[in-house]
């Protein structure tokens, strides 16, 4: 039975083979810039300035990032205890379950 590796050898080979002799195959070393047009780029660039722009001079935008901030805040203050008496717990653990490995792989040595 091939394995994975083999399967996609195949499968890559096979694809090679019916695309050889197009257009695509021989402009692949070029990558896949060529095929998006200058003027799709200008026009993404224009349109993410016009966007950024209008939410910048919007008040009802800023009403919602001062919101959204209000509440980040609350939650962040309010898991911080959390997170610290988790780490401190993780830490612990972290050290009981060192010093058990080094005990038991003391107690094997010992045995053999």
């Amino acid at each position: 039975m091939p394995s994975r590796t083999e399967k996609r050898k195949k499968k890559k080979k096979k694809n090679q083979k019916a695309r050889k002799g197009t257009i695509c195959d021989s402009l692949d070393f070029l990558g896949s810039d060529l095929f998006t047009p200058p003027h799709s780029k200008l026009l993404n660039f224009w349109v993410n300035k016009a966007v950024t722009e209008t939410l910048l001079n919007s008040p009802k935008f800023h009403q919602f990032a001062a919101k959204t901030h209000h509440h980040v805040s609350n939650i962040s203050k309010k898991a911080t205890p959390m997170i610290s008496e988790s780490t401190n717990k993780a830490s612990i653990f972290a050290k009981a379950f060192k010093e058990t490995v080094i005990k038991e792989s003391e107690n094997l040595s010992k045995r053999k």
